[in-house]
């Protein structure tokens, strides 16, 4: 819940989640694209 909160007011996690190649990845292999898998903000 405290992350929710977090994440809701700073954006903090999908900042992180963004700029980790692993989690990219992953989420690429697993068949998911669109959003910011496409945008190239994923530095």
């Amino acid at each position: 819940m405290a992350l929710m909160i977090e994440n809701h007011r700073s954006d903090f996690l999908w900042t992180l989640m963004r700029r980790c190649r692993p989690i990219v990845d992953g989420l690429r292999l697993a068949g998911f694209s669109g959003g910011w898998l496409d945008g190239g903000s994923n530095v």
